[in-house]
């Protein structure tokens, strides 16, 4: 998503499914480099065994 100063944060939420979960931001200069960083976190959390829920 962008933000205010022209950055684009790459927001990642997670946790049990009925609980609260967490929130992390990650700044990124450009579109290109937040896709390419949302691209790794996703393949990474589904290495580990995370699902996708819909």
């Amino acid at each position: 998503m962008p933000n205010l100063f022209g950055e684009y944060s790459v927001v990642r939420e997670s946790g049990i499914v009925g609980c609260m979960g967490q929130q992390t931001a990650a700044l990124c200069e450009d579109l290109l480099t937040a896709s390419r960083r949302a691209d790794q976190v996703r393949e990474r959390c589904l290495k580990r065994g995370y699902v996708r829920l819909n």
